[in-house]
């Protein structure tokens, strides 16, 4: 244990380093794009003014070569008397009223409109399906027993085949795994969990991805988080004692009946 104790903490303090850049990363993706940067550059006055000069003289030569507009031409007064009294002469031509056909207005389709209502049917059926999970965790809690109020932490067992798990400061456990000689192992796994804050990250990173359902990536960076967070848990564990081979023979078992609940 003690040759290992330098590589343990450079791990548990990158841990914390891709811990923060995951959860920064989703945050920022949402700042960036009203965000505008403005770079200045210095420019010589001589250069601004030749380069000003250069822009401005083709459309100067251009306007300056335009030709003066002719004058309109004046009619001579016999012609024009002419036409008029060709035209009092004439006998009116009645048209018959022709009704025009009603023009019907092309039909615009407000494509902005559809996307917003694409995004809106997604962002509900995500976040719906985050509720359903929380609503199903606090179901399983309060078929639960109180065993353990210690620290703030609430340890529930319950009669079912379940993977353990926790849930903001909550732990769940099933009677199985709370009687075996690895109760004390899979509490010390969740309590890093629960001591650690990991559900708050789980919870932010659901509305961010519901947010950007379209996007694979937050689907990506989730699941990188899920995995920092168990790389903390373990190396808790580890750090307190325990022999790291049975842990991993313990995570084997474990690892074929994993909760199927989103926010734990």
């Amino acid at each position: 244990r003690s040759t290992l104790f330098p590589y343990t903490t450079l791990f548990r303090s990158r841990d914390k380093l891709n811990r923060f850049l995951l959860t920064s990363m989703m945050m920022v993706s949402f700042i960036l794009p009203f965000c505008v940067f403005t770079i200045h550059r210095y420019v010589p006055a001589d250069v601004y003014a030749q380069t000003v000069a250069a822009q401005t003289g083709p459309v100067a030569e251009s306007m300056t070569a335009l030709p003066e507009p002719a004058a309109p031409p004046v009619a001579e007064p016999h012609v024009m008397t002419s036409a008029v009294n060709e035209v009092e002469v004439s006998a009116p031509v009645v048209q018959p009223a022709v009704t025009p056909d009603p023009v019907r207005p092309a039909k615009v389709v407000n494509w902005w409109l559809v996307a917003l209502f694409v995004w809106f049917a997604g962002f509900v059926f995500h976040i719906s399906r985050t509720m359903l999970s929380i609503l199903q965790v606090r179901r399983i809690i309060r078929c639960g027993r109180l065993v353990s109020s210690a620290d703030d932490i609430h340890i529930y067992v319950v009669d079912m085949s379940i993977s353990p798990f926790s849930w903001m400061n909550r732990i769940v456990i099933s009677r199985e795994d709370y009687e075996s000689v690895n109760r004390n192992v899979i509490i010390d796994h969740e309590k890093t969990h629960v001591r650690l804050g990991h559900s708050y990250d789980l919870l932010m990173v659901d509305l961010l991805s519901a947010m950007q359902w379209f996007n694979p990536a937050s689907m990506l960076v989730r699941k990188d988080l899920q995995d920092v967070h168990e790389f903390q848990a373990d190396g808790c564990v580890i750090r307190d004692g325990f022999d790291a081979k049975e842990y991993q023979y313990m995570l084997l078992g474990k690892i074929a009946s994993l909760s199927g609940y989103s926010v734990t």
